[in-house]
């Protein structure tokens, strides 16, 4: 192996060698390749483009800033990928997007299993209760698994405190409200809303043997669609309750019913719980509350008498329906499409008739 002094040198000798080499086999360049002394390997691929180009430059102080810059843009073509490298690029490729193709999949699989979870008081009868087993039962339960069936949903139903179910909700703990929650413009500024699946209506009751106290008030159904035509319509109870203790569940649309009506007459207690409402409203406690119809006449087990009128309209906002984040969009979307299946075929009236034993069906 001759000794060169500078890589112009080695070049120029490969330069005079260029016929004799291109006649050389495959395996002799090889071998003569790996002969090389380390020195001179980083310049084996300039050598080979050099040799395509049938001739050198002729400056051999081209040549030394070719090789020692390696500016391969200014001296020869960028080299091609050989056919090995090409296959093993596009092998690389695929294999890339396969990966990411599977990751995605995975990803949608698992949004898919995930269960949407309900949440329920568990406590408020025929609306929702809880069975001795710790499962859910009564109109809201069972209109959900239906719902959910119709939306192709899995669902997993729990029990909530109802005082802090918004929160709760906002922060993730669970998906869904169905509580006989009503649709309210306060509400909503928090959460959004499903359609409507029932309607409301609310009424005042006392402990059983105390109507008396209350002197002869109307009864039947009165309608009120703004807080001013509240008073107005309300001046016999007004008059009946003036005095009076009222009890009403914290977080309903009932706090701000009592106290704007009728603050001003008697003393207004808000409970966290319908059932403790309940037992201070029978042992005496307290003399009425307010509470939706529905739930009172299956509630009232004898110890408790409706007082007054119904009471029903937009007071009480646009029905009652499923309460969920506003970022859900999708999933009221399709929870909205379920009610309306289940309203069109008289799904939801029958439910509605076999626990509540009316007809709630929004108009």
């Amino acid at each position: 192996m001759q000794n060169f002094h500078s890589d112009s040198a080695f070049f120029l000798h490969l330069s005079l060698r260029r016929s004799a080499t291109l006649g050389e086999s495959r395996t002799h360049r090889l071998t003569r390749r790996r002969a090389l002394p380390q020195r001179f390997i980083p310049f084996w691929n300039d050598r080979r483009i050099l040799w395509q180009l049938s001739l050198l430059p002729a400056d051999p102080t081209m040549i030394h800033r070719c090789t020692t810059q390696r500016l391969a843009s200014a001296c020869h073509p960028r080299p091609r990928f050989t056919e090995p490298e090409m296959m093993n690029n596009r092998i690389l490729k695929r294999a890339v997007c396969l990966i990411g193709s599977l990751c995605a999949l995975a990803t949608v699989q698992l949004a898919e299993a995930k269960d949407v979870v309900i949440a329920f008081e568990g406590s408020y009868t025929p609306w929702n209760s809880s069975n001795p087993d710790g499962t859910l039962g009564g109109f809201e339960p069972a209109l959900a698994k239906v719902l959910c069936e119709r939306a192709h949903l899995s669902c997993k139903q729990i029990a909530a405190d109802w005082d802090s179910m918004i929160p709760a909700l906002n922060t993730g703990k669970f998906d869904v409200i169905m509580d006989g929650m009503a649709i309210t413009t306060a509400r909503k500024q928090a959460i959004d809303f499903s359609i409507p699946y029932a309607t409301v209506t609310s009424s005042f009751v006392t402990a059983k043997g105390r109507t008396a106290d209350f002197g002869n008030l109307r009864s039947g159904l009165t309608t009120i669609d703004s807080d001013a035509d509240a008073k107005t319509a309300l001046a016999a109870l007004r008059n009946a309750l003036k005095g009076k203790v009222i009890g009403v569940q914290a977080a309903t649309t009932y706090v701000p019913f009592v106290r704007t009506n009728f603050a001003d007459i008697a003393d207004i207690r808000e409970y966290r719980s319908s059932k403790e409402r309940d037992l201070d409203l029978e042992s005496g406690r307290i003399d009425a509350s307010v509470e939706n119809t529905v739930y009172l006449l299956n509630n009232a087990d004898n110890d408790l008498s409706l007082i007054g009128p119904v009471i029903g309209g937009k007071i009480w906002g646009e029905g009652v329906g499923m309460g969920l984040r506003k970022s859900d969009t999708a999933l009221r979307d399709a929870f909205d499409k379920a009610i309306a299946s289940v309203k069109a075929d008289g799904t939801l009236s029958r439910l509605s008739l076999l626990y509540m034993k009316t007809d709630l069906t929004p108009h």
